[in-house]
């Protein structure tokens, strides 16, 4: 695990910079990121890079269930702030589905999933003061799911039905940016417990991590 200051240019540019390794070895390159405020300033630098885009796929950290037009959506955070621009080119897959409850869009959503690069070449990762990544929060029964890419979760109101990438699927990811700012989230990363989500994720992962806080 390296640490970098944070800024959401220097953020951007350590993404742009794992899509490009990848693509140099590769036809397709995988990228996977959350939502949050951290990415409200992030994703509109990333859709500026010079990327052959087409060649990218984007899909989601996780998801809270509800439709892309909601303001808390966060496949509608990506497709107004960073499928623009140049990564408008990009080819992205939603977790929502219109008149399904989250586990009945599971067997579809490991389907469409199938079709992106595996592992993911790229993970913009972010943790909550409660070290939790993505939609597993601590004690979540998803925590333990081993197979499959996507499960079912609780988060906190107002939004608690959620879909999220597995812990293992995250922690395969080749390429890690992992955005911990400020004291109390960079306290949970030097002395969370090591049942803590963020703490499991960074036990499994590789060496790729890069914390920007």
């Amino acid at each position: 695990m390296i640490s970098r200051p944070f800024s959401p240019e220097a953020l951007a540019d350590h993404l742009a910079e794992g899509l490009r390794k990848a693509l140099e070895s590769r036809p397709l390159a995988s990228l996977a990121v959350s939502g949050g405020r951290t990415p409200e300033a992030v994703f509109p630098i990333l859709a500026e890079a010079k990327l052959p885009w087409e060649r990218v796929w984007i899909t989601l950290t996780d998801e809270r269930w509800l439709s892309p037009d909601h303001e808390g959506s966060n496949e509608g955070l990506v497709r107004r702030l960073l499928l623009q621009d140049k990564a408008a080119r990009a080819h992205f897959l939603g977790f929502w589905r219109e008149g399904l409850t989250p586990e009945a869009a599971l067997p579809d959503l490991e389907r469409q999933l199938a079709h992106m690069p595996w592992p993911l070449d790229v993970l913009f990762l972010g943790m909550g003061p409660d070290g939790h990544i993505a939609s597993l929060f601590p004690g979540e029964a998803g925590l333990k799911v081993k197979s499959g890419r996507v499960t079912t979760a609780q988060g906190p109101a107002p939004y608690p039905e959620r879909v999220t990438l597995i812990l293992p699927e995250l922690a395969r990811a080749r390429w890690v940016a992992l955005a911990a700012q400020g004291a109390e989230k960079q306290g949970v990363l030097t002395e969370g417990g090591a049942d803590l989500p963020i703490q499991r994720f960074l036990a499994e992962s590789n060496e790729s991590v890069v914390v920007f806080g």
